[in-house]
């Protein structure tokens, strides 16, 4: 009684809600493709942005470890220098005042100076990865959110198509 194939038949394509029965395999099959492609790239891509999110974010953390250490360094060697000058003027027989004891404050205001703008660079650079890993997580978020509303559009409009095409002409 019927020849063509199931999708196609007047009769179902007529009753059915949206057309959904009337489409052909292929065209199912296309869309479903499509879908999950869609999906497999939203997802990798926001696998990447994680990854560069946690490099970000481990930078930040070597900066602050960093910049603490190089601190430490600079106040030890500042204490050095304080001890060979304090030892150097002992040995002389000179008393730790007038230019001897300027010398020395100098020293230590100077290793102190830059002490602190190791600190300060090592904070700003810290904040720097650390918004950066920020970003990069507000864009993983966004391209996955992208990504599935792509898919939608994508499945919606095939849909559309997929309809438009298997629906019989009178």
């Amino acid at each position: 009684m019927f020849n063509k194939p199931y999708w196609l038949r007047a009769d179902v394509c007529a009753d059915s809600l949206l057309n959904v029965a009337c489409f052909d395999p292929v065209s199912a099959a296309v869309i479903g493709l499509g879908a999950v492609g869609g999906i497999m790239s939203a997802d990798a891509q926001r696998d990447a942005l994680r990854a560069n999110e946690r490099i970000a974010a481990q930078n930040a953390e070597l900066a602050r470890k960093q910049a603490e250490f190089e601190e430490r360094r600079t106040r030890q060697e500042t204490d050095r220098v304080l001890s060979a000058q304090r030892a150097a003027a002992g040995a002389s027989g000179s008393a730790l005042d007038g230019s001897a004891l300027a010398i020395m404050l100098e020293t230590a205001y100077e290793g102190e100076l830059d002490a602190q703008f190791i600190k300060e660079t090592g904070l700003i650079n810290a904040t720097r990865y650390s918004l950066e890993a920020d970003a990069f997580g507000a864009q993983a978020n966004a391209a996955w959110v992208g990504g599935l509303l792509g898919v939608a559009s994508g499945v919606a409009t095939g849909l559309g198509r997929a309809g438009n095409l298997a629906t019989p002409t009178p």
